[in-house]
């Protein structure tokens, strides 16, 4: 499985990659559809730091497919409070 990182369990990855495998036929770049499949693993809002560790992406690459899950309306930014950082969430999470 392309550049996923070894701190990500088996199952995740597995996950990650069959979302990756169900989204690219509908035309979503299979970066932008791992970074969604992340975040449907992830219980809470993330940051692009962890999305890069976890995915083995660049930041910019992550940066871009980030705002097109927004556009897409599959995530939104969050902003915690005292930082700068934006957090990506699922769109569906409060």
């Amino acid at each position: 499985m392309p550049n996923i990182s070894n701190k990500v369990g088996e199952d995740e990855r597995r996950f990650v990659e069959d979302v990756a495998r169900l989204l690219t036929p509908w035309g979503v770049p299979p970066v932008a559809a791992r970074l969604y499949g992340r975040l449907l693993l992830c219980p809470n809002s993330v940051g692009l730091d962890q999305i890069t560790e976890d995915l083995g992406i660049s930041k910019s690459s992550a940066s871009v497919v980030a705002r097109l899950l927004e556009n897409s309306t599959l995530s939104r930014r969050h902003h915690a409070p005292g930082t700068k950082r934006a957090l990506l969430l699922q769109s569906g999470e409060a």
